[in-house]
């Protein structure tokens, strides 16, 4: 979760004015998002399984309800566990990344 800040945009206002009025938003959810990368690698070097879920989060204000949370935006949702399987790493596309001299 991050503070819950609701944004109006001006019709006139150009780029670096939305980057300044998005700015404290921005940061959080960026500082959000490296706190939930850290917590998978932990909990992976652990032996737990993890899934970074975005999807429900149609339904923020109903699990906002559920878990009693007020005045915050819910980022994600993470699924930890001992999973019961091993599967594969997928096989990786060539020529994904390219590289600049």
């Amino acid at each position: 979760y991050i503070p819950k800040e609701i944004i109006c945009h001006e019709s006139e206002m150009d780029e670096r004015g939305r980057f300044h009025l998005e700015f404290k938003r921005h940061s959080r959810l960026l500082s959000a998002s490296a706190l939930i990368q850290n917590l998978l690698l932990i909990a992976h070097a652990r032996g737990l399984g993890t899934c970074w879920m975005t999807g429900p989060l149609y339904m923020s204000q109903e699990i906002n309800e559920f878990l009693g949370r007020q005045q915050k935006e819910l980022v994600s949702l993470i699924t930890i566990g001992y999973p019961d399987q091993s599967p594969p790493a997928p096989v990786r596309k060539e020529h994904v990344i390219h590289w600049i001299d």
